[in-house]
């Protein structure tokens, strides 16, 4: 079974070459969508701490705040931005697969353990247009890997402008009250952690943190990219 594997991957291999997201080197079935030298460049956040770092220091008033994981340092013209991009705009899904391997590893290496997965919503009428929620995408992959299951009880019941060319004064106000719990499943005492894609002032994240606020849960935070 392992040589008839091996031999239809050399097959595919050959009629049909992948090629590296950031590069364009021609790579096999099993490294895609990253070569190992692009892989290493990407610049990592090295956080040494968990319960202590720079992404736990924005959410500072979250009382009820466990673990904040953050993988990937998030700058102009990186290789990160490059990534999210090709993610969330060209339907490269292959590249949400990747993060969510990446997270999984480090909750593995950490050896911490969660009962829920979450990741932050989308406005439906914007999800509909783009087709697919870049964060369920990788949500869902780490929840194959760990085996932990994704609850959807987050709800963004109001659009928002794009964040962009905000300050960050703007871009706290802009996700005021924005979204909200819509399910009445029963997260008491349990452990959740939130997942987003990128967070940079951490106003999403903070927004909907803030929904678990008066409920007797712990809750932790993992973001493929910070800034």
């Amino acid at each position: 079974m392992i040589k008839l594997t091996f031999l239809y991957n050399a097959v595919i291999d050959l009629l049909f070459p992948k090629k590296c997201e950031l590069c364009n080197k021609i790579i096999s079935t099993h490294q895609f969508p990253l070569c190992y030298q692009c892989i290493v460049a990407i610049s990592k956040t090295n956080f040494k701490h968990v319960e202590k770092n720079p992404l736990k220091n924005k959410l500072y008033d979250i009382s009820n705040l466990k673990y904040c994981i953050g993988l990937f340092n998030y700058q102009k013209e990186s290789k990160t931005q490059e990534l999210i991009h090709k993610l969330k705009y060209q339907s490269k899904k292959n590249i949400g697969l990747f993060f969510a391997s990446e997270l999984a590893r480090k909750i593995k290496n950490e050896r911490i353990q969660f009962d829920f997965l979450i990741a932050i919503p989308m406005y439906k009428r914007k999800q509909k247009k783009r087709g697919y929620n870049q964060t369920d995408i990788i949500t869902d992959s780490l929840s194959e890997k760990i085996g932990v299951p994704v609850l959807h009880i987050i709800e963004k019941h109001i659009d928002t402008e794009s964040q962009t060319k905000k300050t960050n004064y703007q871009r706290w106000k802009n996700q005021e009250k924005k979204f909200r719990l819509c399910d009445s499943y029963n997260i008491k005492g349990k452990h959740l952690l939130i997942i987003d894609d990128v967070i940079t002032t951490g106003a999403t994240m903070h927004s909907c943190l803030k929904l678990f606020e008066d409920e007797d849960v712990i809750v932790s935070v993992a973001c493929i990219a910070y800034s």
